[in-house]
């Protein structure tokens, strides 16, 4: 039994690695993977008959001859199939329809009234059956990704404080509904995902991509993987303390990252100041309402010149590099991707944190350590879980 599963196992696995290895190297030849991989041309013959049989690849153009007949070259499908990426942010619902590579097709957003289960998951069912009579695509996999805690064997999202929930199946829901593959992960951990197969990350083997919005929280890859922990919780960057005298944390801490450089923590920042009459070209518009300051508007506002938005972001920024120093010192990694709401702010922001890196962490690991903004923007989440459907499923299909 043990024999016949490892097999199976391995099997599955060469299939990942040579579709991975096509994907990366967007075109190759049967002789480039059996290079690249280092499997014999048998095995590699099997699996790239299989992934052709599947449709998930096709064979191209010829390529250039090394003596004989010229290569039949290899790519990744991209008119046959698609995957579906769904971002689940408290306030927002974003879902994409991607190809094979990545490329959105189709993108809906809406924004949310609550986080009960029930209601979710008609939500994201409505969108999905949207997309699906407008858009003539073949569906693969769906990939989820949640803001909190998800358990790497069940899927189950064990806690996620922003949505409210604990010990949640999601995935058994959406299968139901949806009547496709759906699989879940932690919203940061998809982010790496996405950056690393189809944004700023590619062919980085050490990097962390972070993302601020509702809350904030890390991906971490180690060595090409993504790093999960024990318990699926690593990369919870935004509950570093870094202001003991801070904001509660919705984790019930004090001061964590989180309640100074998340979406709403800045909004609340700049609201408490309006309210005790600090001057701002923001006033022109303001009704004394939260609700009616946004993250686009302090940004515009900080370009313009307003000293107020200027402070407000300025503090994110230093605050953002003293939690990225210490992930620098301990993670030693080459790029830290910053993503979601920061590509609203990068440009204001970006000269202190680094500013601060390079005054807190080790000389040594930041001297090497690249801060740069998702080239995905706002999209990587969504991207990233797509491609999530798309890995898992290729380890699960038969």
């Amino acid at each position: 039994m043990n024999i016949v599963m490892n097999q199976q196992y391995l099997r599955v696995f060469n299939r990942y690695m040579v579709f991975g290895e096509i994907y990366k190297n967007r075109i190759m030849s049967r002789g480039d993977l059996q290079k690249k991989t280092g499997l014999t041309p048998t095995a590699i013959s099997n699996i790239v008959n299989d992934l052709l049989e599947k449709r998930l690849i096709v064979e191209g153009e010829n390529g250039k001859s090394t003596g004989g007949r010229r290569p039949k070259l290899l790519e990744v499908n991209v008119d046959d199939w698609s995957i579906l990426g769904i971002d689940l942010d408290p306030a927002r619902l974003s879902i994409g329809l991607m190809d094979l590579k990545g490329s959105l097709i189709d993108l809906r957003t809406k924004d949310l009234k609550g986080n009960d289960i029930e209601y979710l998951v008609e939500e994201i069912k409505t969108i999905v059956d949207s997309i699906k009579k407008d858009v003539d695509r073949k569906i693969l996999a769906a990939g989820v990704g949640i803001p909190g805690w998800v358990c790497p064997e069940t899927n189950i999202v064990t806690f996620a404080p922003n949505l409210g929930w604990k010990g949640v199946d999601i995935r058994t829901r959406l299968t139901e509904e949806l009547k496709l593959p759906i699989y879940v992960d932690n919203e940061a951990s998809v982010t790496a995902l996405g950056e690393s197969w189809a944004g700023s990350a590619q062919n980085i083997r050490n990097f962390i991509a972070v993302n601020f919005r509702t809350g904030v929280g890390s991906g971490i890859v180690i060595d090409s993987r993504i790093y999960k922990g024990v318990t699926g919780s690593s990369g919870e960057i935004g509950h570093i303390p870094v202001d003991e005298d801070g904001s509660i944390c919705s984790c019930g801490n004090y001061g964590c990252l989180e309640t100074i450089a998340s979406t709403p923590s800045i909004c609340r920042r700049l609201y408490s100041l309006l309210k005790k009459g600090m001057p701002s070209v923001i006033k022109d518009t303001f009704t004394g309402k939260l609700e009616d300051i946004n993250i686009s508007m302090i940004a515009e506002a900080a370009r313009s010149g307003d000293a107020l938005s200027i402070e407000v972001l300025n503090q994110v920024g230093r605050y953002i590099g003293l939690a990225l120093s210490i992930a620098i010192n301990l993670l030693n990694p080459d790029v830290i991707v910053l993503g979601a709401d920061a590509v609203e702010y990068e440009d204001i922001i970006l000269s202190n944190v680094r500013e601060t890196i390079r005054s807190k962490a080790l000389f040594t690991p930041v001297k090497r350590c690249k801060v740069v903004i998702s080239s995905l923007g706002r999209a990587a989440p969504i991207v990233g879980a797509g491609i999530l459907g798309l890995q898992s499923h290729l380890t699960t299909m038969v």
